[in-house]
């Protein structure tokens, strides 16, 4: 039986799933790198609900949850799949046949390293169940975008050309097994729990990644005719700074908080993760990261950076 075809909502022919299985997915023979699959993204219709919206798969296992989340994430219009250290083959037949056509399987990124991922997002939500002392975790997305409601733009703010190239938000998801290491979640802006009931509390990562995306498609949604007759236009210096320019300051006040004696260690003490205290230096990332600077704001917390730097120097010559 032919394959039923048809047209997805980024302009694409796709087939339907229904006749598809594992031995017979056509799987493409060269990978996509970083830089062709900003290329597709952003060539894609300009007009999706999630468009400013990046999903991270962090050391995924299983090729069936990669697929899941592909076609989830097509359900609710995000075009920007980034998959890091996967255990597994991403374009295995398995995830093919699951995404049941979805072209974020041959547009996905994949990347050794979680940094590379969030490189130039301007805000990132790693998500998990662990509380630890070192970090804030929000017990919601709903809680967390009530507290900072700039990690999210409205649509209209998204859709600015100027907002589209650096104003990229990353969910993070972990392992299937043991979600995100304390570090990783250490690399995010924030941090957050996915709600759900005592009986099972674990989601399937490819359920967590649908539960999310669907809370924020609907927020989209419901919120759209609003947004767009207040939309303003967003001057440069006043959007989120990139988080990669966020790290340069953070690694600055890292060298600031070290040349005045308070050392450059996040935390000391516990073990692991566990019953560790957050230093000086470590508050100030922690801040710098959840406070979505902005890119003037980045200007004059460098100046003053190096204004005392030059101080602390001068007081040892």
């Amino acid at each position: 039986m032919a394959a039923k075809v048809g047209v997805n909502a980024y302009g694409l022919m796709y087939e339907s799933c229904r006749t598809q299985d594992a031995s017979t997915v056509r799987k493409p023979k060269v990978s996509v790198t970083a830089a062709i699959a900003d290329t597709a993204v952003a060539a894609r219709q300009s007009n999706l609900m999630l468009q400013d919206v990046r999903v991270v798969l962090t050391s995924p296992k299983s090729p069936g949850n990669i697929g899941s989340v592909a076609r989830c994430a097509e359900n609710f219009e995000v075009s920007d799949l980034w998959v890091v250290d996967p255990r597994c083959d991403p374009r295995d037949g398995e995830a093919h046949m699951l995404a049941c056509g979805s072209p974020l399987m041959d547009t996905m990124t994949t990347v050794p390293t979680l940094q590379e991922a969030l490189a130039n997002t301007s805000a990132s939500i790693g998500f998990t169940r662990r509380v630890g002392n070192t970090r804030l975790v929000h017990a919601s997305l709903s809680q967390l975008l009530q507290a900072f409601p700039n990690t999210l733009p409205d649509l209209a703010t998204a859709r600015d050309s100027s907002w589209a190239s650096e104003g990229r938000v990353a969910l993070v998801f972990g392992r299937e097994e043991s979600g995100l290491t304390a570090n990783e979640l250490s690399l995010c802006t924030h941090s957050c729990s996915i709600l759900s009931g005592p009986v099972q509390p674990s989601l399937n990562l490819s359920h967590a990644v649908c539960v999310i995306l669907a809370q924020l498609f609907e927020q989209r949604t419901c919120n759209h005719d609003a947004d767009m007759a207040a939309a303003k236009q967003v001057p440069k210096q006043h959007q989120p700074a990139p988080r990669s320019d966020v790290e340069s300051l953070i690694n600055r006040w890292t060298e600031l908080t070290d040349a005045a004696g308070l050392g450059f260690a996040d935390s000391v003490g516990g073990t692991g993760s566990h019953g560790r205290k957050r230093r000086t230096a470590g508050h100030v990332k922690a801040v710098l990261s959840r406070a979505q600077v902005t890119v003037q704001e980045l200007r004059v917390l460098h100046g003053l950076c190096s204004a005392l730097l030059e101080k602390v120097r001068q007081t040892e010559l």
